[in-house]
Order: structure tokens, then C-alpha cells, then sequence
């Protein structure tokens, strides 16, 4: 892992986790860095995953995942418990994803989806004949 990422991603609850576990957890969590560094255009300051893991007697693990996604103005979270330690991790980034664009997408004026279903009843008019 390069320095930089070394200082913004860190883990806690890593040692619930075995040594294949833990790469499998790394390896996805810095692949998806990038496309979560981007939506906050380069100024996110701190990636932190939480792991917990719940072991009952020969139920299969159940993995806990938080992960807390720092910027200079605002704090993104999410959540996600799920058996597959793969499949909870990228659950848990894209949930971080989608509250991230939701928070920056810009809000839709009153009048702007009037026009829009005004110029979707004229249409007949622009289609190529």
C-alpha cells in the first residue's frame, strides 16, 4: 500500500480477521478509493472501515461493516452486515457512493420539471421524419 493511502484509509477490527480475509478487504477497499476520492473531487481527508465480525457456534461468521468517509465540510456513513466478507464490502462502499451523489446532486427546481413534461407532450414536433 503506498504511503499516501497509508495515512487517509485506516482499519479498525483487522485482527477478528484471517490473513486471507484481511488482503481480500484491502485489495477492494483501495480499488474503490479512487471512484470515492473523486466524487468528493480530490478533498477527502480520512477513509475509515470498521470490520466486527459475529461468530456463533456453527452458524457460519457474520461480518459487520462500517465505513466513515471524512471531507473538510461534511462526514459520509455507511452500514451493511451481511456472510460474505466480498460481498459486504463492496455492499458497504457502493451505500457510500450513493449517499455521496445524493448529497451533491443539485436540486431540481419547481418549474424546471413542468418544462419537461412540457416539452415531453411537444416531442412529436423534433422527431426526425
Amino acid at each position: 500500500m503506498p504511503a499516501k493511502l497509508k495515512n487517509i484509509i485506516k482499519y479498525n477490527g483487522l485482527n477478528d480477521l484471517g490473513e486471507l480475509e484481511r488482503y481480500q478487504l484491502k485489495n477492494i477497499v483501495e480499488k474503490e478509493y479512487e471512484e470515492v476520492h473523486k466524487l468528493f473531487s480530490g478533498s477527502i481527508t480520512d477513509l475509515c472501515v470498521h470490520i466486527k465480525t459475529i461468530d456463533k457456534g456453527g452458524a457460519a461468521k457474520k461480518y459487520i461493516l462500517k465505513i466513515r468517509a471524512e471531507a473538510p465540510t461534511r462526514i459520509f456513513a455507511a452500514d451493511v452486515t451481511d456472510i460474505d466478507l466480498n460481498r459486504a464490502a463492496r455492499k458497504v462502499i457502493e451505500k457510500l457512493k450513493n449517499e455521496i451523489n445524493n448529497a451533491f446532486k443539485p436540486k431540481e427546481k419547481w418549474w424546471g420539471k413542468r418544462l419537461r413534461r412540457k416539452l415531453k407532450d411537444f416531442s412529436f414536433y423534433w422527431r426526425k421524419k
